[in-house]
């Protein structure tokens, strides 16, 4: 289904803009990809030694401030 979808996307009259999208898409999915990989190996997962899971909750603060946001209260 996605060589049909490209091979579509390919004979559309918008090409640059639909191109434009899609790399966007993809972009947005490795993020979210990344961000949530990140989240259940720092947090999630048993085993994770103390430290590791210290230093997890200190790069999630530092970047929820970037957007912002309040950190959690225990």
């Amino acid at each position: 289904m996605g060589a049909i979808g490209l091979a579509a996307l390919e004979q559309a009259r918008g090409r640059a803009i639909a191109r434009a999208v899609l790399a966007a898409a993809t972009g947005w999915s490795i993020f979210v990809t990344l961000a949530l990989t990140l989240h259940y190996q720092g947090v999630e997962t048993w085993g994770v030694p103390e430290t590791a899971r210290q230093n997890y909750q200190m790069l999630a603060q530092t970047v929820d401030s970037w957007f912002g946001l309040k950190p959690p209260t225990p």
